[in-house]
């Protein structure tokens, strides 16, 4: 009996040796403990907003913002780029690892497997001891982004309506798994909300044709640093805010309201019936009304951020623009418009 027990302890040994020297070899094939997986996190999410200061709105936000978690009732669909070469993601998927590789990950909540598109197979790393690392980044949403023939940066156009985001490159082995992704939102959400100061500032005015926002057209991340540029061609065209809507003598919230390249201003074109086109621009301020700057906006602390711009029209044909601010967040709470608009109601 006592023999009996050696022996098996024995096996068991000799069982766990062979197991270990094979897995410090570079081409096990076998098991899942070479697959890479993925999860992910979003950060600066919208708010649900209160426009008009009486009537809430319970609609949902009417961009194609992400809002929440990624889980299974909320899926967060990405791009995604794996490479052993940092900085440089191409897509070359070869050998037992597929790397390098562009594919498509359902985030649902949990670690998701990384396949290779072309056959389905999984993404592995290299095992072993001196395991090379692995790079990743990530690109919200799907199919928008266009990762250069180089693999060193990632293009994306900017049309106002979609929520860009990207998660800068993390990395991993397999002594030292992927584990979670971030995706920062890589633009600022502008609403617009406009009042007369009078009815006979709204007859001077007439109604509004158009309300529109310039901003860049384009934008450039570098896949080895995250640092990201925003670009403006040379018929770039302002986002329209709004058509044909009246004036009031209360505070009103117009347009659906657009994303926008991050700034310290914002220059909005205002069309009337009755009026000229007027151009007008309203620095950007933080909730402490000090002023956004230069470094703010390259920072990255104005992207992701809300800010609500208010118009007041009055009856010598001037307007006056203001804002105030909103970051996204996963909160839902109600969204006050300043008091100075308590002031223009009274």
């Amino acid at each position: 009996m006592r023999r009996s027990l050696y022996l098996i302890i024995y096996i068991v040994v000799w069982a766990s040796v062979w197991t270990a020297c094979t897995d410090d070899c570079a081409d096990v094939t076998s098991g899942n403990e070479a697959y890479i997986s993925l999860g992910a996190s979003v950060v600066g999410l919208e708010t649900v907003t209160r426009a008009d200061g009486d009537n809430e709105t319970t609609e949902e936000p009417p961009l194609p913002l992400y809002k929440g978690t990624p889980s299974a009732g909320n899926p967060f669909e990405a791009d995604v780029c794996f490479s052993e070469t940092e900085g440089e993601f191409l897509h070359t998927p070869t050998g037992i690892t597929n790397l390098p590789c562009h594919t498509q990950i359902t985030f649902e909540g949990a670690l998701e497997y990384a396949m290779n598109p072309e056959n389905g197979s999984n993404l592995k790393y290299t095992t072993g001891e001196n395991s090379p690392s692995v790079y990743c980044v990530g690109f919200y949403p799907q199919n928008v982004w266009t990762v250069a023939e180089d693999g060193k940066t990632a293009t994306a156009p900017i049309d106002g309506k979609t929520d860009l985001m990207f998660a800068p490159p993390i990395e991993g082995s397999w002594n030292n798994p992927l584990r979670t992704q971030t995706y920062n939102h890589l633009l600022t959400w502008l609403k617009v909300c406009v009042c007369s100061t009078s009815q006979e500032a709204a007859d001077t005015w007439g109604k509004l044709k158009s309300i529109s926002i310039q901003s860049a057209d384009g934008l450039s991340v570098n896949l080895g640093t995250g640092a990201v540029t925003y670009t403006k061609s040379a018929n770039a065209s302002p986002f329209v805010v709004v058509e044909n809507q009246l004036l009031h003598t209360t505070m009103q919230e117009v347009g659906k309201g657009v994303l926008c390249s991050p700034a310290k201003e914002y220059t909005l074109i205002i069309e009337t019936t009755n009026a000229r086109t007027r151009t007008i621009t309203i620095p950007i301020k933080w909730i402490d009304e000090e002023d956004v700057t230069d470094e703010d906006v390259t920072s990255g602390k104005v992207a992701g951020r809300l800010f609500i711009l208010s118009l007041y029209f009055n009856e010598y044909a001037v307007v006056e623009g203001v804002c105030t601010l909103n970051a996204w967040n996963n909160q839902d709470e109600d969204l006050y418009l300043q008091e100075e608009q308590e002031e223009t109601e009274e």
